[in-house]
C-alpha cells in the first residue's frame, strides 16, 4: 500500500504503510526509552512543566470529580447493600483517569496517523508518540480493570463473604457485567495493537480498537437504559470519541511535539491539530445536544435538578474552551508562526486543564441520576421491542413527519453536506469548474441518506418489514446513483491539498485506500455486482435481519455497508470517481443480469410465501394497526420488486444509450476523468 514517490523513514526497504519496515538504530533507542515519552526531554525545566502540567490536570479532573459527585449526593451510601466508601469514591474515581488514558491513547494515535510525518526524519517523533499510545492504552486497559472490579463490588454491596464465584457469575450474567468486561479486553487488545504498530497503517488498527471499546463503554450507565436508548448509546459514544480526540490531542501537542521541536515544525502540526479540534468541538457539541434531548422532557428538567447543574456548569465550561480555541486559531497560531511559541504553550496549558475539569464533570454526570430515565412503558409492546414509543399508524405525511434521530447517520449527512460544497467553493477560487448537476446530485444523495435512516422510514422501518425493505432498498440500490452522479471522490481528489513533509493528510489516506489491494478488488466491476447482491442476500437470508432489529448498531453497520456496496456498484457501471478500467456498455448490462434476477426472484419469494419473516418479532408488536404482519410481509415483496428492479433496468436504459451515443462517434461520458487512480501524493 505504499505511495509511490514518497521517501522513505530509514532507507530503500521502508514503506510508507506497509507491515515488513525496518526499524533504524536511532529508532531503536527511542523506543527503548519508552517510559521518557510522557515528556520529551527539552531540558530541565521543561521536564518541570510538563510535571506540573500533568499535576494540574489531575487535581482539576478529581477535584472537579470530587466536588460535582459530593454535591448530588452521587456517592451517598444506599439505603441497602452499601458496599463502602471506598467503592462508592473510587469508582467514580478510577473512571475519570481511565477516561484520561482513554484520552492519551487516542490523542497519540490520531496525532501519529494524521498531524506528524512518519516517512522520513523526524521519525522517532512518530515513535514517541506510537510508545506513549501504547503506555496510555496499558494504562487505560488497567484502569478498565479497576473498574470492572469496582463495579462488581458496588452491585454486590461490598465484597461477598462467600460463594464469590456465584456472585461473579451472577454479574457477568448482566449485560453490563458482560459489556464492561469485554471493553476491559478490547481496551488491552488496544495496547498490544499499538504496541506492534510499525507504520500509520497498523496504527489505524489500534484506533479502531479504541473505537470499539468506547463504543462498549458508551452502553452503561444512564445511555444504556433510557427510551431511545439507541439514540443515546450511539450519541455518547460519538460524543467520548470527539472528547479523546480534542483533549487527547491538544495534551499530546503540548506535552510531546511542543518540546524539542522549533517553531518552524510546529506550525504545520498545530495547524492541522487545529482542524481536527475544530471538528472535534462541532461533534461533541451535536452528540451533547442530542444526548441531552433524549434525558429531558423539557427545559425546565435542567434547572430542577443536580444533573441538570452538573450540565449548565460543563456547557459554561465548553463554551469557555470555545472561546479559547478561537484564540488560538486567531491569536497565538499567528504568533508561532512569527517564531514566538510562548503564548500558544501558556494558553494550551490552561485549555488541557480546564479540560480536565470537563473530563471530570462528565464522569459525575454518568453517575447522577438524569431526571428522565424512565423506560418505555411496559403496556407499549412495540416501545419494548424497539426502545421507542410506537409510532401512529403510516401514511403519506407520517412517513414525512416522522423524525428519529440516529446521530451517526444524520453526522455523516450533515458533515458530507458541509465539506461537498467547501470541496465545491474551493474549486472555484481556484478558477476551477465543477458542474452544477454534480452538486445537485450531491444534494439530493445526501438528503435523501438523511431523511431515510432518520425519518419517517427508519421509524416505521423497525417495526414494519415493508418500511425495512424500502429503506435498505432505497439507501443499496436508489440512493447510490445520485451518489455516483456527485462523483465525490474525484471532487476530492482535486480539492484536497497535498502535502509535502511525509505526513498523511486526507488526500493521502484516500490514495492509499484507492491504491491498496482491498480498494482495488472491491471496485472491480463484477466484485461490485456480486456484492451488492450477497449483501442484500446475507441481511434477508440469514439470522443478520433479526440481529438488526434488535441491535441500533448492527442496524447503523447494515445501513453504512448497504450504502457503500450500492455506490461502488454503481460508480463502475455508470460513475466517473477513479477506478479500474472500466468494461465496454455491452458487459456492464451483464453485470446488472444478477441484481435483476435477485431482486425479481427475491420478491417473488416474500409476494407469495406464507411463512413471516421474523414471526417473534413483527407478530409481537402489538400495533393496531398493523394486524397482519403477513400481508405487510407481501407488500415488502413488491417494493423489493418495484426498487431493485426497476433502478436496474433505469441503469440499463442508461448505458444502451450510451452505447449507442459512443456508436455514433460520442464519447463515452459513463468514463470520464479520470478513471484510473492517481499515483503518488
Amino acid at each position: 500500500m505504499a505511495h509511490a514517490g514518497r521517501p522513505s523513514m530509514v532507507g530503500p526497504t521502508r514503506r510508507v504503510h506497509g507491515f515488513s519496515m525496518r526499524t533504524s538504530a536511532r529508532d531503536a533507542a527511542v523506543t527503548a526509552g519508552t517510559v521518557d515519552v510522557v515528556v520529551t526531554r527539552a531540558g530541565g525545566s521543561g521536564d518541570a512543566g510538563g510535571r506540573t502540567l500533568v499535576v494540574a490536570a489531575g487535581v482539576a479532573l478529581l477535584g472537579s470529580l470530587v466536588l460535582a459527585v459530593w454535591a448530588t449526593g452521587a456517592a451517598a451510601p444506599p439505603v441497602l447493600g452499601d458496599p463502602g466508601p471506598v467503592v462508592r469514591w473510587g469508582l467514580p474515581a478510577v473512571t475519570a483517569l481511565s477516561r484520561a488514558a482513554a484520552a492519551l491513547a487516542v490523542g497519540a494515535l490520531v496525532v501519529g496517523i494524521t498531524v506528524v510525518p512518519a516517512a522520513h526524519p523526524p521519525a522517532p517523533t512518530w515513535v514517541r508518540l506510537r510508545n506513549l499510545a501504547t503506555c496510555a492504552a496499558a494504562a487505560w486497559a488497567v484502569l478498565q480493570g479497576g473498574q470492572l472490579l469496582l463495579t462488581f463490588l458496588d452491585v454486590a454491596g461490598g465484597w461477598p463473604t462467600s460463594e464469590v464465584m456465584v456472585h461473579l457469575t451472577d454479574f457477568l450474567d448482566l449485560s453490563s457485567g458482560r459489556t464492561l468486561a469485554a471493553a476491559t479486553l478490547t481496551t488491552a487488545l488496544v495496547a498490544v495493537a499499538a504496541l506492534v504498530a510499525r507504520g500509520p497503517g497498523e496504527a489505524w488498527i489500534a484506533l479502531l480498537l479504541a473505537g470499539v471499546a468506547l463504543l462498549q463503554l458508551a452502553g452503561l450507565g444512564h445511555a444504556g437504559g433510557t427510551q431511545g436508548h439507541g439514540t443515546a448509546v450511539l450519541g455518547m459514544w460519538l460524543h467520548t470519541g470527539a472528547a479523546c480526540v480534542w483533549v487527547g490531542g491538544l495534551l499530546v501537542l503540548v506535552l510531546v511535539l511542543a518540546r524539542g521541536h522549533d517553531a518552524e515544525q510546529l506550525v504545520p502540526w498545530t495547524t492541522r491539530y487545529s482542524t481536527l479540534a475544530l471538528w472535534s468541538y462541532a461533534v461533541l457539541t451535536y452528540s451533547g445536544v442530542v444526548s441531552l434531548v433524549v434525558r429531558i422532557d423539557g427545559p425546565g428538567d435542567i434547572f430542577s435538578s443536580g444533573w441538570g447543574l452538573i450540565v449548565l456548569t460543563k456547557v459554561v465550561l465548553l463554551g469557555w474552551l470555545g472561546v479559547l480555541g478561537t484564540a488560538h486559531r486567531r491569536l497565538t497560531l499567528p504568533l508561532l508562526e512569527r517564531g514566538r511559541p510562548r503564548a500558544f504553550g501558556r494558553l494550551a496549558a490552561g485549555e488541557v486543564v480546564l479540560m480536565a475539569a470537563v473530563m471530570g464533570l462528565s464522569v459525575a454526570l454518568a453517575r447522577t441520576d438524569p431526571p428522565q430515565t424512565a423506560s418505555v412503558p411496559a403496556t407499549d409492546v412495540s416501545g419494548q421491542l424497539t426502545g421507542y414509543a410506537a409510532p401512529p399508524a403510516p401514511g403519506v405525511l407520517t412517513y414525512l413527519t416522522q423524525v428519529r434521530i440516529e446521530p451517526v447517520t444524520l453526522l455523516i449527512a450533515g458533515s458530507a453536506l458541509v465539506v461537498y460544497l467547501r470541496w465545491v467553493l474551493t474549486l472555484r477560487s481556484r478558477g476551477q469548474a465543477w458542474p452544477v448537476r454534480r452538486t445537485t446530485s450531491a444534494v439530493v444523495g445526501i438528503v435523501g441518506f438523511a431523511w431515510a435512516t432518520n425519518g419517517g422510514l427508519a421509524v416505521y422501518g423497525s417495526v414494519q418489514f415493508s418500511a425495512h425493505v424500502a429503506q435498505h432498498l432505497l439507501l443499496a440500490v436508489v440512493l447510490p446513483v445520485a451518489y455516483a452522479g456527485a462523483a465525490p471522490v474525484t471532487l476530492a481528489l482535486r480539492a484536497l491539498p497535498r502535502r509535502d513533509d511525509g505526513s498523511d493528510g486526507p488526500r493521502e489516506w484516500l490514495l492509499a485506500l484507492l491504491h491498496s489491494r482491498v480498494g482495488r478488488v472491491l471496485v472491480t466491476p463484477l466484485v461490485a455486482a456480486v456484492h451488492i447482491v450477497a449483501a442484500v442476500a446475507l441481511l434477508y437470508l440469514t439470522p443478520l435481519h433479526g440481529l438488526a432489529l434488535a441491535s441500533p448498531v448492527t442496524n447503523l453497520v447494515v445501513v453504512l455497508y448497504l450504502s457503500l456496496a450500492g455506490y461502488l456498484l454503481t460508480n463502475a457501471l455508470i460513475g466517473t470517481d477513479p477506478g479500474p478500467l472500466r468494461p465496454p456498455p455491452g458487459i456492464r448490462l451483464v453485470l446488472l443480469l444478477p441484481s435483476v434476477l435477485f431482486y425479481g426472484v427475491l420478491g417473488l419469494s416474500l409476494r407469495t410465501g406464507a411463512d413471516l419473516a421474523g414471526p417473534g418479532y413483527y407478530a409481537g408488536t402489538g400495533l393496531p394497526w398493523l394486524a397482519d404482519p403477513l400481508a405487510d410481509q407481501q407488500l415488502g415483496g413488491a417494493l423489493v420488486w418495484a426498487l431493485g428492479e426497476l433502478p436496474a433496468l433505469g441503469l440499463a436504459v442508461l448505458i444502451a444509450l450510451r452505447w449507442a451515443l459512443a456508436g455514433q462517434g460520442r464519447a463515452d461520458t459513463s468514463t470520464g476523468p479520470p478513471t484510473t487512480v492517481p499515483r503518488g501524493r
